[in-house]
């Protein structure tokens, strides 16, 4: 019977050795698991703060206005709106940009010199 409970002891304390490491390795790993949790609400509440940033932006009169006047065409009382073309269109109708002729041009301080001298 002696020959068994130290055989029985021996393996409660192995199994209690075994328990208590795996414990303390999952306890270990909870806590890593805590500190990113913690950078993650971090990182929410900063997102949250910028939200509300263009929340406050969005829900401004200037911000409304600009909408208006932009996204709509809307003018305030004696004022005109005035519509561009779109580029592709302003580049077919501009003229065409003469580089021979800009690149003759005697440069500004000669044309100085000459002025004055």
């Amino acid at each position: 019977m002696k020959k068994y409970t130290h055989w029985i002891v021996l393996a409660l304390s192995l199994f209690l050795i075994v328990s208590m490491g795996r414990s303390t390795f999952q306890l270990l790993g909870r806590g890593d698991a805590t500190k990113e949790a913690e950078v993650r609400v971090r990182e929410l509440e900063a997102e949250q703060a910028r939200l509300l940033e263009v929340k406050e932006q969005v829900e401004s009169q200037e911000f409304m206005e600009k909408e208006a006047r932009e996204k709509l065409g809307l003018a305030k009382p004696g004022e005109v709106v005035v519509v561009l073309p779109a580029d592709e269109v302003l580049r077919r109708l501009a003229p065409e940009f003469d580089q021979e002729h800009f690149a003759e041009e005697e440069p500004i301080y000669q044309r100085w010199m000459r002025l004055f001298f």
